[in-house]
This record gives C-alpha cells, structure tokens and sequence, in this order.
C-alpha cells in the first residue's frame, strides 16, 4: 500500500472519528478537544507514508547494428535518475544490483525468471528490466516492471524515429512506472539539460530582434540592433554597418569530410580550398557562388585523415599543406605542395599529428604522438620540414596541462603574461595562466560546454598476443583568438555542436544534430572569455569545422557542414556555408 493511500484512509478515519464525537458532544470543552483532534488527523495524516518502493534497474539490453554498449550504460543511468526522481521510488544502486545477478548467475540477458531470482535476492520490490532495438532509423523501446512480490510483470512499449528519440521514450516509460508506483497522476520527467541547446543566461528584453543568422548574445544593458532589410535576413549584429551579409551554400559533396583549410601553394594570389575527408584530400576553388573541384588526393589503403594546417615551414616563400593522418594506431601524416603544375604529396610517413600555431608573434609547426590505447601523449614538439622530411627540432615551449591536446587549445599574452585557453576531454572551456617551472593555474571553467566531434581516431586491431581495449579518440576542430578591430580587445571564435541521441549522457557522443558559431569577449579584468558578443543561428547537421578568410575580397565565415553523420547513418554529403562576417 503506498503513502497516498494510507493518507487517504487517515483523512476518512478522521472525518468519521470527528462526526461522531460532534453528534455526542455535550458541552463546548468537548466539541473543542473534537476540532483538536479533527485537525491533528486531517493535517499530520498526509505527511504520514510507508516507505518508498525498492526499485532495482537491471542492465539493459541492446539489439543494434555496430558497437554500442555505451548505451547500455547510458539507458540505465537515465531511468535511474528519472525514476528515482519520483516520490514513490528509491532505486537501488547500480554496483549492488550487478553484484546480485553475478550471484544468482542469472547472465547478461535479464528474463522472467532471473529478472524475479535477483528481486529476491535483491529484497527488492520491484524490478525494471527490458531492451531497445534499433533497425534503421525506427527506435523501439521493450519493458517490464515486475513486482517480486507477487510476480506479476507490468509490460510498457513505445516508439520512436531516430537516435533522438531515445530521451523521450525514457521520460515516457518513467513516467509509467511512477504511474504503477503511485495511484495519483505523477508529472512526466523533464529531459536533461545536457542535451538541450545550450543558451547564455536570458536578460528581459523589451523588444524581440529581427531573425537573422547571427544574432547578438543577451546582455545587460539594452544594444542598438540593425534591423532587417531585403537583402539582408541573415545577420543581426548589435551595432548597424558592422555586417553587409550575403549567405551562400555549395553543391552537396559525396562523403563525410572532417577538416578544411584555406591556402595558396602556388602562390598565384588566390587561395584554394583544402577539405579533408578521412579517405581523401579535395582541393578546390570557390569563384562566382561556386565550388569548383581541381584536384583529389588520395593515399593507400588503411590511412585515415583527421585534420590539416598550412604553413611555410621550410622558409622557401611557398606554404605547404601538412595533413595529419593515422594508420595502424600510429600518425602516418603527409606533406602536399604545389610541384610540376599539379599539388602532390612530398612526404610521407611523418611520426607526428601536426598543427600550426601563432607564438609570441611568430608561427610555429608543432607535433605530438599519438599511440593506442593512450590516444595522444607525451610533450609537444617543434617540427621543420628539410627537404623531403619532416624533422623534430626539439620542445616546443609550452607544456600542455592535463588532459588537452595539440587540437585543443590556443594561447595568448595578457599583461606580459601567457595565458591558455583549452577545451578538456568533456569540452568545457578553461583557461590557464601560466607559473613557474611549465607549470598552469586553472583561473576559470565554463559553465557551458562547446566544440563537439564525431572526427574519431577509432582503433583497431595491432599485433599484440593480448588486445587492450581503448575508447575512440576525438579529434577536435579548430578554434580562434582574435584580436577584434585590431583595438587589442580579444575575443574567442569558437564552434558548438549539439548533441543528438542519449546527448551527453553517452560516454561517447557520434551523433549530432545541429552546430552554431559563437564569439566570446576576452574579459582580462574579470578572469576569461565571459561574455558572448553573437551566435550564428544554428544549422541542421554537424558542424565538422569552420574557418574565418578573405577569398573574394570580403571576409567571409565558411563552416562545414555534413549532413547524414552519426551512429546508423547512410547516405553522407558534406557542404560548405558561408556568410560576410566582420570582427
């Protein structure tokens, strides 16, 4: 019997008691003691309950193509705060439920009769068990809530289309139990934040902004918005002339592409568009509203692309295109020039996943290793290409804090200190400023998270007697410190990818749903990048990279974006979208 009802029986107990007591009182002291004790009844019987239900959640099952026990582990966590989110339910902890079916040996797949054997062994009252199949896009969701006392199995379905709907299914089957669990209507569970778009804090504002693309970030105090014309419905920005906007798209490309960079190898003035695929380097040229393909670039079976940079690194006044690679768990990076009238690949095999930085006024081409199953590891270094390889010229000077790679940071110098700013391994922001000794304080941490990759270094099997198991490696994409209006007030471009799917509750997120842009003041005074100047709006599909370049004479926005990405997609196409920006 649950609390609800016991206050219920209570409340009639105690209408009933005081009745009769009226109809036989016979003085005024009597009829007083009556409403005393009417009201001791009426009003301390609804705080009086048993106590709550004993629920255990068992493992669950999933049927789907590919690897996907983070899942597993993802569907559990959530019904176990859903559910035990309730006022009926205390669920039982993950460890002592698992430590049960090892005991009662009732296996990975939970029927009926094991499901009942842990109960018991358990002294649960309850036991949620069930499956999520998945076959294409159609999501189904299979369970049972069975009640160890009487054995009676409680069965619950529901279905969805796509990853997405997964959050949504779980509310709904926990809002189910919880209707089993209490006989009065229990409000439905709210999805997590986490996968929720994330928005800077609202400011009351007496007036909604025009729609367009980039729209300014909330703020205390009211900023002049230029409004909308004709041909510009695609950005707002808080102060009028700072953007003349012109949005543009290019034809769909056949594959998921990773990475892009802008260069001019053969320095004819004009920039060429480099997009990275994991299979593929496409060089292109954007000219008239058009992507016009020039050359594809395509290495030996087994190495996979994860990122590029450019520079002039061996100091012949011709840049190179450094593409960083991996190939049986190690960096088989490459080298691509302007050679013969063609671009062609002049090194190979190089030992290192590369990226150029800006340091202390100049640029450098720095390299770190990469190793299953650690992922990236060991100090930084400064690479140089001589002739036809790519040497290490010893330390570079900065030594990475904990758990950030050469992919995830940038720095900059704030008064006539190094300060760092980082995306750690769950994509919050943080920024450092540097101590003695190569040592880092951690001055702030944002409360949001941003950045977000599917670019996966996934490993596979080396030729070890044993096999270790290691999570797949993301591989994150670039972001900027720039120095607005050249006025010495900096600012972060940085990109936000919103997760789909079990959104953060996954160990590993490979689905997401849409990407926007966003730029964030370098607040010196107040520590870090605190305020958020504008936002692009967000664009269905993943955001794989985004660069900021003056290819036709207007600098422009180019983001990449790929449609069909993430955990059973099929068909992929990648596109490139571009607005006028001004910074």
């Amino acid at each position: 019997m649950t609390g609800s009802r016991t206050s219920s029986s209570l409340e009639r107990l105690a209408f009933k008691t005081g009745y009769y007591l009226m109809n036989k009182a016979t003085d005024m002291r009597r009829i007083k003691l009556t409403l005393v004790l009417l009201a001791f009844f009426v009003f301390s019987s609804t705080g009086l309950c048993f106590a709550k239900a004993k629920v255990a959640i068992l493992p669950w099952k999933v049927n789907a193509a590919g690897n996907v026990d983070f899942l597993k582990d993802a569907l559990a966590d959530m019904l176990s705060s859903r559910v035990g989110s309730g006022e009926a339910a205390e669920v039982m902890r993950a460890d002592i439920v698992k430590s049960a079916i090892s005991e009662v040996k009732a296996g990975e797949v939970a029927t009926d009769v094991s499901a009942l054997a842990v109960g018991a062994k358990l002294k649960a009252d309850y036991v949620l068990y069930g499956s999520l199949t998945v076959l294409g896009s159609a999501i189904s969701l299979d369970a049972k809530f069975l009640n160890v006392k009487d054995g009676v199995a409680t069965p619950f379905y529901s279905k969805g289309d796509g990853m997405d709907s997964v959050v949504g299914l779980v509310d709904k089957l926990s809002f189910d139990v919880n209707a089993v669990l209490s006989p009065a209507p229990v409000a439905p569970v709210q999805a997590a934040k986490a996968v929720q778009a994330p928005v800077v804090a609202q400011t009351p504002v007496a007036q909604k902004p025009p729609a367009g693309f980039i729209v300014p970030a909330p703020v205390a105090v009211p900023v002049p918005v230029q409004q909308s014309s004709a041909d510009n419905d695609f950005i707002v920005k808080p102060k009028e002339g700072a953007v003349k906007p012109l949005l543009w798209k290019s034809e769909l490309i056949e594959g998921q592409f990773v990475a892009m960079i802008t260069a001019d190898l053969n320095k004819e003035g004009v920039k060429k568009v480099f997009l990275v695929k994991q299979t593929a380097v496409v060089i292109a040229k954007i000219a008239e509203k058009k992507l016009d393909v020039i050359q594809e670039i395509t290495l030996e079976k087994g190495v996979k692309n994860v990122a590029v940079t450019v520079m002039d690194s061996d100091g012949d006044g011709a840049q190179e295109v450094y593409v960083s690679a991996i190939k049986d768990n190690k960096p088989y990076s490459y080298v691509i020039e302007f050679k013969d009238n063609g671009y062609k690949v002049t090194v190979t095999d190089v030992k290192w996943l590369m990226r150029s930085v800006n340091y202390k006024g100049s640029q450098a081409l720095i390299g770190q290793a990469f190793r299953k199953p650690d992922g990236f590891y060991g100090p930084l270094r400064v690479l140089k290409k001589r002739g036809g390889e790519v040497v290490d010229s010893g330390n570079f000077e900065i030594t990475l804090p904990r758990s950030i790679d050469i992919y995830r940071f940038d720095t900059f110098t704030s008064a006539g200190q190094t300060m760092l700013v980082a995306l750690d391994n769950r994509n919050y922001l943080k920024l450092f400023k540097s101590e003695k000794a190569g040592k880092w304080e951690e001055v702030l941490k944002s409360v949001e998270y941003f950045g977000g990759s599917i670019n996966f270094v996934e490993f596979t099997e080396d030729d070890r007697p044993v096999q270790v198991d290691a999570d797949p490696v993301p591989v994150e994409g670039k972001f900027y410190i720039v120095d607005s209006g050249g006025q010495g007030k900096l600012s972060l471009i940085i990109k936000r990818n919103v997760p789909g799917g079990l959104g953060r509750y996954a160990r590993v997120v490979r689905t997401f749903t849409s990407g926007y842009v966003l730029n964030l003041s370098m607040n010196e005074n107040e520590g870090g990048f605190l305020n958020e100047n504008w936002r692009t709006k967000e664009v269905t599909g993943y955001m794989a990279d985004f660069l900021i370049d003056d290819l036709d004479g207007t600098q422009k926005l180019y983001m990449l974006m790929v449609e069909g990405a993430g955990l059973f997609s099929g068909n992929i196409k990648s596109y490139i979208l571009s607005t006028k920006v001004s910074l």
